[in-house]
C-alpha cells in the first residue's frame, strides 16, 4: 500500500469519528423564558403555545421545543409553522442524520 492511500485511509478513518462524535447542544427548560411574539396564520387558540415553542427554541432546549410545537400540530393539523418548528429543533440539536 502506498504512503498517500494510507494517509487518504487515516483521514477517512479520523473523518468518520468526528462525525459520530457530534455532540448536540441541548438544555433543559430555562428558568426564565424571553417573550416571543410570531404571528402565524395558525389557530389562535395554539398562538401562546407556539410562541413558547421558539422562545423555547431560542433557548436551546430543543426537546421541550419539540414537545410544543407537536402540541401545536395536534390541535391545529392546518399549522404548517408547528411542523417548521420540529424540523427546526431537529436541525438546532443536530438530531438529523444522513445514515
Amino acid at each position: 500500500m502506498s504512503h498517500l492511500s494510507r494517509v487518504g485511509l487515516s483521514l477517512l478513518f479520523i473523518f468518520s469519528l468526528s462525525l459520530n462524535t457530534q455532540q448536540t447542544h441541548n438544555h433543559g427548560v430555562p428558568e426564565k423564558l424571553g417573550k416571543v411574539s410570531f404571528p402565524t396564520s395558525c389557530l389562535p387558540a395554539v398562538q401562546q403555545q407556539f410562541n413558547r415553542g421558539v422562545a423555547l427554541l431560542h433557548s436551546f432546549a430543543y426537546t421541550p421545543a419539540k414537545n410544543a410545537f407537536q402540541d401545536v400540530a395536534e390541535l391545529d393539523p392546518q399549522c404548517a409553522m408547528a411542523h417548521w418548528g420540529i424540523a427546526m429543533t431537529y436541525a438546532s440539536a443536530g438530531q438529523y442524520s444522513t445514515r
